[in-house]
């Protein structure tokens, strides 16, 4: 053990002070100067605890119900819907509440925390099935939670994030089927070029093939009534041919087969052409674009523009035409029945933030240390020069110095 004597000359090294001795010195200054400090923080703790009680701000939530989102596809609208330009756009800002709901949108922060995506799948399912895809995986909703001051706030700042995030939704889904349409055209319509111009040297070469047995008959007239339906020659080791009429009725079949697959590739690089003069200069309007309507009436006014200048619309023009109206329509179709599943649901408490207990006690507590301190080092500096005037406050009226300062505090 170690020795008494060590113990006390251990304590009575300068510098250091026990936790009991600290404990004292706070009593003592309390003591001293306990009604000078308590006096301000017990007011200015009144004072934000009644303007709190006359601000109450509550918690309201909300679920909104979006067919088929899937996690992988609200994780690619989230840079949307802090965007500057789109917030500017869903938004308004004809209030300073408003706008200062507008500025924290512009937050990742306030997405992430406002706005939860609620998977069907539960930890029992992932348990049961840990191969499940979470990415894919529907949603129930979007869960939605705001401090409002009341009803009518929540009402509109509900509606505006539901249309905000029902425009991003929209453009996010348009623009990726336009990106699909021209990833193909990018890599589709350069290979069925080719494959149509393989095509046809093969319908040529079988035809001049053709020509060339047809003249052979004609040469040899008995060869129409050959009976084997192949030849040997006398060369390359008696190597076994087609006859003349067999193979003409065999080029004639395969000529048949390529030049079917030659119309269907036609066709196709034809939808595709049409594809790239209905979507015309959409890189632009994806670019520029604040909300997926504008995306969604550029697209419905290239197709009238272009077609409506034709004066009979072939067939093909028609089906692209029908394949972008079916998509427009789906997607806008969603964004029509991307709604709240019930009424906003106000709590019937103020948020803790807005308690006036607890902002009272806060403000005691922030106040009284705040004051605590610069009066500390007003001791201290008072103790270090001794040109500072001897009286404590000496600009306080002596009966009010008498009754907030202790007689040895003076």
């Amino acid at each position: 053990m170690q020795p008494l004597a060590e113990r006390n000359a251990l304590r009575a090294v300068p510098g250091e002070t026990s936790l009991a001795e600290l404990a004292l010195m706070l009593l003592r200054f309390y003591r001293r100067f306990g009604r000078l400090l308590l006096l301000p923080a017990l007011l200015a703790s009144l004072g934000a605890a009644w303007w709190t009680a006359q601000h109450p701000v509550y918690r309201a939530s909300a679920v909104m119900d979006v067919p088929g989102l899937s996690l992988e596809e609200w994780r690619q609208v989230l840079p949307l819907l802090w965007d500057p330009r789109w917030v500017a756009a869903s938004m308004p800002d004809d209030s300073p509440a408003a706008a200062a709901f507008q500025r924290q949108a512009l937050n990742p922060a306030f997405w992430d925390e406002r706005v939860q995506f609620r998977t069907a799948l539960r930890r029992d399912d992932l348990r049961n099935t840990p191969n499940a895809d979470v990415r894919n995986t529907r949603t129930l909703g979007l869960e939605m939670s705001l401090p409002v001051v009341d009803e009518r706030q929540a009402q509109r700042r509900f509606d505006s994030l539901a249309g905000h995030i029902r425009q991003a939704l929209l453009w996010n889904e348009l623009s990726g089927f336009v990106r699909e349409r021209q990833a193909e055209l990018a890599s589709s319509r350069p290979a069925l070029q080719v494959k149509i111009i393989k095509a046809r040297f093969g319908i040529e070469q079988n035809r001049q093939r053709m020509a060339s047995m047809q003249a052979l008959l004609q040469r040899y007239p008995e060869l129409r009534s050959m009976n084997a339906s192949s030849v040997t020659t006398v060369q390359e080791g008696g190597a076994s041919y087609l006859a003349p009429m067999t193979q003409i009725v065999a080029l004639e079949a395969a000529n048949a087969n390529a030049e079917a697959e030659e119309r269907q590739d036609r066709r196709e690089l034809e939808r595709l052409d049409w594809y790239a003069k209905l979507l015309g200069e959409v890189d632009a309007v994806i670019r520029d674009s604040t909300s997926g309507t504008q995306l969604a009436d550029y697209l419905r006014k290239q197709q009238s523009s272009v077609l409506g200048g034709v004066q009979e619309i072939p067939d093909v023009a028609r089906q692209v035409a029908d394949e972008i109206n079916q998509k427009l329509e789906g997607a806008s179709f969603r964004e029509r029945t991307s709604l709240f599943k019930s009424s906003v649901a106000i709590g019937q408490r103020p948020i803790a933030a807005r308690n006036p207990l607890l902002v009272g006690l806060g403000v005691f507590a922030l106040v009284l240390g705040g004051l605590s301190l610069l009066l500390a080092g007003k001791l201290a500096l008072r103790r270090s020069d001794a040109r500072l005037p001897a009286p404590l406050f000496p600009w306080l009226p002596a009966p009010l110095r008498r009754w907030l300062l202790t007689a040895d505090a003076r």
